[in-house]
Order: structure tokens, then sequence, then C-alpha cells
């Protein structure tokens, strides 16, 4: 009987510790981007004859950009886009990172993407997350920006 009191109260004390040790490697603080950080699309179409969707996007914030995660959503009820967009517009890692270096979309920068998509993608509304690098206690961190998230509606005649 005493054994059994010692294992479990030897295990409550390593849990303990464990938990203690582990709380480390947990971020305290939520990672966001900065409040000056916007992102907006100019201009969404669906190219004329073609399964391709052009999506033209303006940086009117005043922080540079890394990319975003595009998404989208094939029935005008869905809440929640969960079709990944990113392969078909040249992305990785269900990411669109912009050319240049990290944090390259400067404010004012404009840029379009062509999507190719393909006859069974039936695109009624896109939904844009931007990102970002940044540097917290000199470790370079990827800041998804929920905060700003974009949604659009898109009308496409079926091809």
């Amino acid at each position: 009987m005493i054994g059994y009191v010692l294992l479990v109260t030897f295990a409550i004390i390593m849990g303990a510790i464990v938990y203690n040790w582990m709380k480390t490697y947990v971020p305290k603080d939520k990672i966001e981007c900065p409040e000056g950080a916007s992102l907006f699309i100019t201009d969404v179409h669906c190219v004329d004859g073609t399964d391709n969707l052009s999506i033209s996007l303006k940086n009117n914030g005043r922080f540079s950009l890394a990319g975003y995660f595009i998404r989208a959503a094939n029935h005008s009820t869905q809440k929640i886009a969960t079709i990944d967009l990113s392969g078909y517009g040249r992305g990785i890692g269900g990411m669109i990172k912009f050319e240049g270096p990290e944090n390259s979309f400067g404010p004012s920068e404009n840029e379009t993407r062509v999507f190719k998509l393909n006859s069974e993608v039936n695109v009624t509304s896109i939904e844009i997350i931007p990102i970002r690098y940044d540097s917290i206690n000199n470790k370079k961190t990827l800041e998804v920006c929920n905060n700003i998230k974009i949604k659009e509606n898109i009308i496409c005649p079926v091809i």
C-alpha cells in the first residue's frame, strides 16, 4: 500500500515538473499583425472564356507584407472558406508569397495574380488572410493577420 502511495505521489510531482518546463515553450503574448497593417482587394473577376480567376490586391497599410493565405467557398451559404486556392496560383505550403525577400510587398504597392482553376472548382467567395514576418525575442516568426481578414463574394459564370 505504501508503494502505491509513493508511486502516485511521484507521478504527480513528475507531472508538475514537466508541466512547468513545457509552459516555457508556449508564447505568452498573442502573435498578430501590427495595428496599421492592411490589405485591400481592388478587383476580382473571372477571365472570360477560361476557368481563371484574377485577383488584384493593394497594400493600403503602413507595414510591408510577406504574402497571404487564400481560401475559397463553393456555396453562398458557406460561412468558412475551406478550398485552398494557393496551389492554383503558384503558392507553396498553403500560402502565396510575394516576389522578393520577406515582407517585400510594401505600402501602396499593387499585385495582380491569376489563379488557374479547373472546371471542378466553383468559387462563390474568397477569403484572404495576410501574413508577415517579424522578429520577436530575436526569433523570426510568421504573423498571421487574422485581425485584417478579407472576404469577397464572387459571381463567375459556369463554363
